[in-house]
């Protein structure tokens, strides 16, 4: 995916790593869009309610209430996180990736995870229909 998002960008992939960090998920999210609505369709057989949903942002930060796992720490730690525009302010839905995240590759895996939580809302969860949608995509 890497490589078919990075031409999208009009950047050679050496210059991605100077731009801001949450410049770099708004573009990489945005070539991916098309990709990811089309999971949602294979998912649900309609993308049109995906498509409509609330305007959506990015940022490079630890999501609310996780922090960074010392090494050698034992269990999980919360890599992106979707938190869905009724729960915020101004209706925006708040996508969120790690800053320990530093593989464009993983970074992308989980901002197309984290879109398809957007796009299918909060019902879905990690449920079936989301499970189909990450399969088609």
């Amino acid at each position: 995916m890497y490589d078919t998002i990075a031409p999208t960008l009009h950047l050679h992939p050496l210059q991605l790593v100077n731009i801001h960090r949450e410049t770099w998920l708004n573009h990489s999210a945005d070539a991916m869009r098309e990709r990811v609505l089309d999971a949602v369709m294979d998912a649900t057989g309609d993308w049109q309610d995906a498509a409509d949903h609330a305007p959506s942002r990015w940022a490079c930060a630890f999501p609310p209430g996780t922090r960074p796992k010392a090494p050698g720490v034992g269990g999980s730690v919360t890599i992106g996180l979707c938190i869905f525009g009724e729960s915020v302010r101004d209706g925006a839905t708040e996508l969120m990736v790690s800053p320990l995240l530093d593989d464009p590759v993983q970074v992308l895996s989980t901002q197309a995870h984290e879109l398809l939580h957007h796009y299918l809302g909060h019902k879905a969860g990690h449920g079936p229909v989301f499970a189909a949608a990450a399969k088609a995509l």
